[in-house]
């Protein structure tokens, strides 16, 4: 039988923990804080002071015999996390968020907002770099308001009188914020003195218990074997953050820390394909002396992230996570977050603009800044999933026509419970490509398809989104149908929701008068109009290029059209035979779908000339006798017309199919009867803005950029605290920043201007606001090849950018050291 660990007992007796919960966190910490720390930041322990207090003085009905509805809590230094009891988390919820009663008394802990942390939710309150966690569901929370009859604050930001009351209660707690936490963090021993903590607050000794068995332990060797775990952010996609998390591993494992690190598959795909057949964690090679370095993939689409990252504590002493852009907080709690963003110019210098512009055009572009920071950021669930849908949709349509359109193309296989898991997780992700557009309504039969996908995830989607899958299924076909018929992909907006932010945006600037320019109503309808054309221009272009080849204006342009597609020179003879025997090659519209991007160069690298000519007469004579057979009526002609049409086309660089130009303004007006099929008839002015723009009519609103070379602009170093404040503001736009981690921020392709303020003195600049730590990475060419190649660590210069990176990895994990360099 095991022998009983006495602290493991101690601590459960204390804490309301299990064993087995007590002695994990035992094994992870050691006893160097003690086995039930106290909290060691002032602001964490106000925040729990705060909690415990309102639970204890908010006048609520009975809750279980416990400290108030709390039967355990797991205490570290920084960090609690605490169990309501089972059925009593809406009562605690509603004894601590703070609420309004029908008589207007304030109750709860005044400011506190919570948000969800996994299984959890994490109680903060602005101001305070502190969090504790509650195991409640958003669901407890969402529900409260119905379950209290209360008027919960927490779905808007803390107001004035709600700041007043926060500041009286710090300042109630100020002498005795160290009991009220200590409570909270020891519910056990609390719990026996709970009757008189809404008089007065708990005995400081009275929660003490074993003292000499609770005191710390400075030498505790299991202290020594936690892992340190560093998250690496990334502000956006394209970053670096990949090329930071494998760099920073290289350097802390030349630094001689045993390191374990999480990545991108691609980042790992040598080293996979040289491992073993099965091996998950590889070691990679580092230079003699140095530490230790083992690398797994976080699976494709990142699926395997939290089963390695979990995993990775058992192979270093410190672990890189490469989270990158993504969003999951089911990950290892982190003691440092690397948040990584490229270079942006315009954060790091100063711009002196002199404007020689027309005051009309200095109206329409300060109009046009103003609105593009005029965003709509309400949360909407059948927006969201609508969206979801018209992205789905594309993938389930590209399949089908891969297919032929087969009837029985299915999303996924309902009887593989991983695949239909993996498909609905990837479901709500960010569209893969979004400006694909689907194929026009007209040639393929895209009603029934969207019924068939319906039909198809009708009853899953219906588990999974009860509240508003059958809204979306009634409004999603004609949702799609009328996006599809504007030309839109996935993202963007239809005619009538631009006119109507448009409308919204200038009644709120009408109001506010933003800007430097004073501006006329007149001026506000002619911009109006002017984006609206531009919005014509883009769906226009779209049109042309997705549809061009049901604009041929007869069957023999559409024959001209596919030939300009399917020729490719120098295409071995029995291949084009054999491809052109095939129904899929004579299919204009297969041929369109298959030019993803077009080379202008049509005529090859190696072709030109009489070389081409002897192309395009060999490529008619392979494809003749099927051309005739296929189309009797029009190949001769096609085939006199084809090699000079092809010579226009190549010499115009024109697309196979692109309309010629004295075509265009036809096309335009029968653009703009297609639109009328849908919303477009509700957008005030239509008519009018359209004829304009039928016949070509330009304002000055629509011709911004022809008046740039009126602007000159002169760079100059900007002021150190305006680059740390730009840098913050990106990591809270990403929702990057934690208060409860320590943060660091690496800028990537970094460039030595002379107009570039000194990274030191933003680095001081972002330490005053809390940041952790910068630095800089360089545009190098050798960082670009495969990150785990042996000449990425004998490279002097990558080298130096690692053990830049491994220094500040360093002194933000232990700030008592100080770096030597900053780059």
């Amino acid at each position: 039988m095991a022998k009983t660990d006495r602290n493991a007992v101690m601590r459960s007796s204390i804490t309301g923990e299990n064993y087995k919960q007590a002695l994990h966190w035992l094994r992870e910490h050691g006893l160097t804080d003690g086995a039930v720390p106290d909290a060691d930041n002032p602001q964490q322990q106000l925040l729990e002071a705060a909690l415990a207090y309102a639970l204890a003085r908010t006048p609520l009905g009975p809750l279980p015999q416990t400290l108030f509805g709390i039967t355990k809590a797991s205490p570290s230094p920084a960090s609690l996390t605490v169990w309501p009891a089972p059925g009593a988390e809406a009562d605690v919820l509603a004894r601590l968020l703070p609420s309004r009663s029908p008589g207007g008394t304030l109750d709860g802990v005044p400011g506190l907002r919570w948000s969800p942390a996994g299984r959890y939710l994490a109680l903060t309150l602005p101001g305070l770099s502190a969090r504790v966690l509650l195991a409640a569901s958003a669901r407890d929370a969402k529900q409260l308001p119905d379950s209290a009859g209360l008027h919960v604050l927490t779905s808007q930001p803390p107001a004035g009188d709600e700041v007043a009351a926060w500041r009286e209660m710090a300042a109630v707690l100020h002498d005795e914020a160290a009991s009220w936490s200590r409570a909270l963090r020891r519910p056990l021993l609390a719990a026996v003195h709970r009757e008189g903590m809404p008089r007065h607050a708990p005995d400081w000794q009275a929660l003490a218990g074993d003292e000499e068995t609770l005191r710390p332990r400075p030498l505790s060797p299991a202290a020594f074997r936690r892992a340190r775990v560093v998250h690496v952010r990334a502000v956006r996609s394209g970053a670096g953050a990949s090329t930071v998390s494998a760099q920073l591993a290289y350097g802390l494992a030349r630094a001689g820390w045993n390191v374990a690190l999480v990545t991108d598959e691609w980042l790992l795909h040598e080293e996979t394909r040289r491992a073993p057949a099965g091996e998950v964690w590889h070691t990679v090679d580092v230079p003699s002396g140095g530490g230790r370095l083992q690398a797994a993939s976080a699976g494709q689409f990142g699926m395997d992230f939290e089963t390695r990252a979990v995993e990775a504590s058992q192979h270093g002493q410190l672990v890189i996570l490469d989270i990158g852009s993504a969003r999951t907080d089911a990950l290892p709690d982190a003691d440092l977050s690397i948040v990584v963003g490229r270079y942006a110019g315009q954060d790091w210098t100063r711009t002196e603009i002199i404007d020689r512009r027309p005051r009309p055009v200095r109206v329409y572009d300060q109009l046009d800044q103003l609105f593009g920071r005029h965003r709509r950021r309400e949360d909407d669930p059948l927006r969201d999933l609508l969206s979801a849908l018209d992205s789905e949709f594309v993938a389930y349509t590209a399949a089908r026509l891969d297919d032929g359109g087969e009837e029985h193309t299915e999303p996924y296989d309902r009887q593989d419970a991983e695949d239909v898991a993996e498909w609905w997780q990837l479901f709500r992700s960010a569209p893969l490509h979004p400006q694909d557009v689907l194929p026009a309504e007209d040639c393929v039969p895209l009603d029934r398809w969207r019924q068939d996908l319906l039909d198809f995830i009708d009853d899953e989607a219906g588990r999974r989104y009860p509240d508003v899958w059958e809204r979306a299924r009634a409004v999603w076909p004609k949702h799609s149908q009328n996006r599809n018929l504007q030309r839109l992909g996935t993202e963007g907006e239809t005619a009538a929701e631009l006119a109507d932010r448009l409308s919204t945006f200038l009644v709120s600037q009408a109001a506010e008068g933003s800007g430097t320019e004073p501006v006329s109503a007149a001026e506000r309808r002619t911009w109006s109009e002017g984006r609206l054309a531009r919005w014509l221009d883009e769906r226009f272009t779209t049109h042309l290029g997705h549809d061009a080849v049901l604009l041929a204006p007869s069957p023999l342009d559409r024959l001209l059209g596919l030939l300009d597609a399917r020729f490719t020179p120098r295409i071995p003879d029995d291949t084009l035979k054999a491809e052109s025997s095939q129904d899929r090659w004579w299919d204009a519209l297969a041929a369109a779908r298959s030019l993803d991007e077009f080379d202008a160069d049509l005529d090859g690298t190696a072709d030109s000339g009489e070389n081409l000519n002897r192309e395009r007469t060999r490529f008619l004579d392979l494809v003749g006798a099927e051309g005739l057979r296929r189309y009797t009526a029009l190949w001769t002609r096609a085939s006199e017309l084809w090699a000079a049409h092809h010579a226009e086309l190549t010499a115009a660089r024109r697309r196979p199919f692109q309309p010629a130009p004295h075509l265009v303004p036809g096309l335009r007006q029968a653009f703009v009867e297609h639109l009328r099929r849908t919303d477009v008839t509700d957008v005030t002015g239509w008519e009018s803005m359209v004829g304009r723009w039928v016949a070509g009519e330009r304002t000055d609103a629509e011709r911004l950029p022809e008046f740039a070379d009126l602007v000159d602009r002169r760079y100059h170093p900007a002021d150190a605290d305006v680059v740390a404040e730009a840098l913050v503001q990106h990591m809270l736009t990403a929702r990057l920043l934690r208060n409860h981690v320590p943060t660091a921020v690496v800028v990537t392709f970094h460039r030595d201007w002379h107009t570039t303020t000194a990274v030191d003195e933003v680095g001081d600049a972002l330490a005053r606001r809390g940041v952790a730590g910068l630095r800089r990475v360089p545009q190098l060419r050798r960082l670009e090849r495969p990150p785990f190649d042996p000449g990425s660590w004998n490279d002097r210069q990558v080298r130096a950018v690692q053990e830049d990176l491994a220094a500040l990895v360093t002194t933000a994990l232990d700030p008592t050291k100080t770096s030597r360099r900053r780059r």
